[in-house]
């Protein structure tokens, strides 16, 4: 029993799950909703070069982030969480991208950090960040259009 306890308090690497690609010639602005840490989620959605708009008319691109409950806690790197992001464009669900991470800011890489290199690549070829351009950390591993 022990060994499930463990094994449900590890992280798992985001995974995207794609219904329909968005529209290659789209700019990387998206407007965000989420049940907490908002100003975490935006300031790493801006750390990884995407443009978030204070409204939604103001994007055909909408991340819909939850946060699952808490799974565990360290004073260092804040919360493990189950993490979601479900994108829609123009109303219409396109992906959804599930992982599970530590939330904190100084914990490296945090979750959300996972989370946008992966919906960075859901937006195309040449879409990923500048660190990943220049030959930095692989991405994760999962489906890219």
């Amino acid at each position: 029993m022990l060994g499930v306890a463990i094994g449900c308090a590890n992280a798992r690497t985001p995974l995207a799950t794609v219904l329909a690609p968005l529209d290659p010639k789209l700019d990387r602005v998206v407007y965000v909703t989420t049940n907490r840490a908002r100003e975490d989620i935006v300031a790493s959605l801006k750390r990884a070069g995407f443009a978030v708009a204070s409204d939604a008319r103001d994007t055909s691109v909408v991340v819909a982030v939850q946060l699952g409950n808490v799974r565990d806690h360290d004073p260092t790197c804040g919360t493990l969480q189950n993490v979601t992001y479900t994108i829609f464009q123009s109303g219409v669900r396109t992906s959804v991208i599930r992982g599970r991470g530590w939330t904190g800011a100084s914990c490296e890489p945090t979750i959300f950090a996972q989370m946008n290199v992966v919906l960075f690549h859901l937006f195309g070829p040449g879409s990923a960040p500048p660190e990943q351009e220049l030959g930095g950390p692989p991405s994760p591993p999962g489906p890219h259009p």
